[in-house]
């Protein structure tokens, strides 16, 4: 047994050090230096090492008492036959990991990957006998105890000096379009928050401290208090911020699953115009799949297009923390060094920051969860109710459906469950402001806080998002924070995401190329950005929007345009959660849309049973006032229809990924 459990360990750490080089290499070149320098190389192999030592161990022990109990092989064929085993399983589980996570992300549930994941079985197995067979691997080290720690530093002589040769290469890449030090042009950091409400903000009034990081910046900084989303859930709410576009005109997450190359978007503006533009994310819908890294230099989907984990780390957070999604430290600590790579030799930058963990299913972030529980009563609490509209992204059906009827102290925890993830994000939030500003890479900066669209967590009989134009899922984050430029302040005029972009070209100096077509306004005008409070009488109204979902399941289009005349009405009044749920899952030509104008919100259904807020007297949106105040409600539509009537609405196009695209729908929770 002895002999077995030597070679056993041997096998192990060796294989362990040779994948965490191979891991490693792939990172580097696949990611860059961003990610995969010196100190990562020593952690891969430190982890594998120890993974594959105590691997070898349970392995030797187990197959001496089975299968090779009764074979007289020496240690050194031992070594060979464990080596060989090991390798080819961890080829395996390598391989198999980077296929079902990145290649085909959306297919990873699917039957059809039993053929990928035996063809990757069969490879395995051939490539461990031939090792076996022809490589006698443990004759290079023989009985030497010098031979593992002598091949570790062969590999990490070799690593770094691949790292040195990467970096040089990015670092000409980041000079290429260095400007003169007389060129004094700001910088840009967007921190986007997805599914992260207005209200549940500290700085916005909650009563439970969830940002104070964020808290602090919104002091320094101009706080949006009356700040939209375009619409209800994450495509066509960035595709918005990114374009200055509403969702009619982009027609993004609707109509078309990718955005159009005639809408220019603000990386690409400032991209031609020197800045170097880095974008990195945590869900799929704000990437490539819909057009949402069209412009950037560099641009990362955190383990969705662009693995930054090792194989270990994912399968750690896959199968026991289900925390798919949410890698915020992850992503601070690559933004961190992405700016200090380009912000070091001076270039201008443009930083696109994602946040994904406050979407569901919600996570106990601690300390944060036990100190915000403790003003709860936990014996009225149902947790096994709790459980199972929150086991996953797609377990608040239950909801809907009617299966589990969660109480008041349910959701109330849930609530707790939600605030922990918001104050989890702003401690990386703060993290990530405090390293830039240590090193100085926030000078001249602007730095933008926002969200994509807020979260029901059972206000008006519902969960999740994308469901109805309630103010619980369109009151965003907005924080404005430039020192030197925008005087600390509130704003309390109506503000939108399509605003960021020409707010952002305006202060860069670039407001001749903003486009034409543009739907938002510079919110930091000369006239107001000296002003600590700008007034809400200022004359303007925002939108929102929600369409039904029009991409059938045989990835074609089930209607070609919408409009409220060719509307059916499905929709009725005191709609229960399961016929929600109902409309929502099926392609067709349903939408409604939101007009905010001073107190006054209409909330337009295409069946005809509008809805009409008085926000002033009613923030909650509990009384509708469209019989009281009929001759108001026909105003605020005609503007409505003025503003649909002022531009060209977006068309269906024919798009490759719409069968793609209704799968990650499912898989993620919007459709059943």
């Amino acid at each position: 047994m002895k002999v077995h459990i030597k070679a056993g360990v041997w096998s192990g750490v060796l294989t362990g050090f040779l994948f965490s080089f191979l891991e490693s290499i792939f990172l580097l070149f696949t990611t860059g230096s961003i990610l995969a320098d010196l100190l990562f190389f020593l952690k891969a192999a430190l982890l594998y090492g120890v993974v594959g030592a105590v691997g070898g161990l349970l392995m030797a022990a187990l197959l001496k008492s089975s299968l090779l109990r009764d074979v007289p092989w020496e240690e050194e064929k031992l070594k060979s036959f464990y080596f060989s085993l090991f390798f080819g399983m961890s080829l395996f589980v390598e391989i198999t990991v980077y296929l079902l996570d990145i290649v085909f992300p959306i297919f990873g549930r699917a039957p059809s990957n039993l053929l990928y994941i035996g063809l990757v079985a069969v490879f395995s197995a051939i490539l461990s006998w031939l090792l076996f067979k022809f490589l006698p691997i443990s004759k290079l080290g023989g009985k030497s105890k010098r031979f593992i720690p002598i091949s570790l530093v062969i590999l990490l002589i070799v690593y770094y000096g691949l790292f040195l040769m990467e970096k040089n290469n990015e670092q000409q890449f980041y000079t290429a379009k260095k400007v003169s030090s007389s060129d004094q042009r700001p910088n840009f950091l967007i921190i986007s928050m997805d599914t992260t409400r207005a209200d549940r903000f500290s700085c916005y009034g909650h009563y439970r401290q969830t940002t104070p990081h964020i808290d602090q910046i919104a002091g320094e900084g101009r706080l949006f208090k009356n700040a939209i989303s375009p619409s209800t859930w994450t495509v066509p709410s960035h595709i918005s911020l990114f374009t200055g576009v509403y969702p009619s005109k982009h027609g993004v997450g609707y109509l078309n699953t990718h955005l159009t190359e005639d809408l220019p978007t603000l990386a690409e503006i400032l991209s031609r115009n020197g800045y170097r533009t880095f974008s990195i994310y945590n869900n799929p819908f704000v990437g490539r799949m819909v057009g949402g890294t069209k412009g950037f230099n560099e641009a990362i989907g955190v383990n969705l297009d662009r693995r930054v984990n090792l194989t270990l780390e994912r399968l750690l957070e896959r199968f026991i923390y289900n925390d798919i999604g949410a890698n915020s430290k992850k992503t601070v600590d690559l933004a961190s060094n992405w700016i200090s790579a380009t912000a070091d030799p001076g270039l201008p930058y443009f930083a696109f920051v994602h946040f994904n963990d406050a979407h569901s299913p919600y996570r106990a972030r601690e300390p944060y969860f036990s100190e915000f529980v403790k003003d709860l009563d936990l014996t009225q609490v149902d947790l096994s109710k709790v459980q199972k509209v929150n086991a996953h992204r797609r377990a608040f059906h239950k909801y809907l459906t009617g299966e589990v009827r969660p109480s008041r102290a349910d959701f109330e925890y849930l609530k707790a469950l939600y605030d922990s993830e918001i104050r989890f994000v702003d401690e990386q939030i703060g993290r990530l402001l405090e390293f830039l500003k240590q090193k100085g890479f926030l000078k001249n900066t602007l730095v933008i806080i926002t969200a994509d669209h807020g979260e029901y967590i059972g206000e008006h009989n519902l969960m999740n998002h994308h469901f109805y134009l309630y103010n619980t899922v369109l009151h965003i984050p907005m924080i404005f924070w430039y020192p030197g430029r925008i005087q600390p302040g509130v704003d309390l005029r109506y503000a939108s995401l399509v605003d960021i972009l020409p707010t952002v070209l305006s202060l860069a100096g670039l407001e001749g190329q903003i486009p034409s077509h543009i739907q938002g306004v510079n919110l930091i005008t000369p006239e107001s950005q000296d002003v600590r409070v700008v007034s809400s009488e200022q004359p303007r109204s925002v939108y929102s929007e929600w369409w039904g979902w029009l991409l059938g399941e045989d990835g074609q289009d089930k209607a070609q345009s919408v409009s409220k005349e060719g509307s059916k009405a499905i929709l009725k009044e005191n709609l229960t959660p399961a016929e929600i749920l109902n409309f929502t899952n099926q392609s067709s030509k349903d939408s409604s849309k939101a007009i905010y104008d001073g107190v006054w919100k209409l909330i337009w259904l295409s069946n005809g049973k509008h809805e009409l807020y008085n926000l002033a007297n009613d923030p909650n949106e509990q009384r509708n006032l469209i019989e009281a105040y009929p001759e108001k409600a026909q105003e605020l539509q005609a503007k409505l229809d003025q503003w649909l009537g002022s531009f060209q609405q977006a068309r269906a196009v024919s798009g490759t990924n719409k069968k793609q695209f209704r799968q990650m729908l499912r898989s993620l929770g919007y459709v059943q």
